[in-house]
């Protein structure tokens, strides 16, 4: 039986389907997928106008295990892509980049291919739109994933700046211990809503996806992909 890539890898087609040659040839060249060395034939040039449809001969070509980890990243651009996910990257860049960045990124033709191009271009703002998104997802249903809820702090938390968050943040490198991968961004998060203005505190350390295989009961095989642990939020 032929496989429907629209089932299998929906996301990933909808990519192939509506993205820009450019931005369609950059995600293929992300860092994310560098070990893929089956994904070579695959990549184009954005130039070549035969290039998006000899990649997306991948779909029906490729078992969906092999795919799974361009699945995992189209489902990541797909999620921002959304109205709520626009919103955050949105109000990130306008505080987040220089003015001209953020005026490349805010002139891309349509939702997907604003969060398509900040992936390619401007990982640090995706991930921080992600995180802000995630966040507002888990507040609104009164929970979160794989760690605690903290409502927001309407007074006595630090100040921006304050020397009381400076400490923390210090305090955190040296307790993680994350060495010199280790790293802190911040993002301020616009008012949404009942949700008040915030800053937003990203600690990583920048590890490669990994994966562990799984068997189902009728015994196939597939991979599931995850970061390593060692990231964390603080707003």
């Amino acid at each position: 039986m032929v496989r429907a890539p629209a089932r299998t890898c929906p996301n990933l087609s909808r990519l192939f389907d509506d993205a820009e040659p450019e931005l369609l040839s950059g995600f293929l060249k992300s860092k994310a997928f560098e070990r893929l060395s089956w994904l070579g034939p695959y990549r184009f040039d954005p130039e070549n106008p035969d290039g998006p449809s000899v990649a997306r001969n991948m779909l029906p070509q490729e078992k969906k295990d092999r795919l799974g980890p361009l699945e995992a990243e189209a489902a990541r651009i797909v999620t921002i892509a959304s109205h709520r996910g626009e919103y955050v990257l949105e109000g990130l860049a306008k505080t987040t980049l220089e003015p001209e960045r953020a005026k490349e990124l805010l002139n891309r033709r349509d939702k997907l291919a604003r969060s398509l191009w900040a992936y390619a271009n401007e990982h640090g703002l995706f991930e921080a739109a992600e995180n802000s998104l995630h966040l507002r997802l888990y507040r609104r249903y009164d929970k979160h994933y794989q760690t605690f809820m903290a409502e927001p702090s309407v007074d006595g938390g630090p100040d921006a700046g304050s020397a009381l968050l400076d400490e923390l943040l210090v305090d955190l490198n040296k307790r993680l211990d994350r060495g010199d991968g280790y790293s802190i961004d911040k993002f301020d998060i616009p008012e949404d809503g009942d949700e008040p203005a915030a800053e937003m505190y990203l600690l990583f350390h920048p590890d490669p996806p990994t994966s562990v295989r799984e068997i189902d009961d009728d015994g196939n095989r597939s991979s599931i992909y995850f970061r390593p642990p060692g990231e964390a939020m603080i707003v």
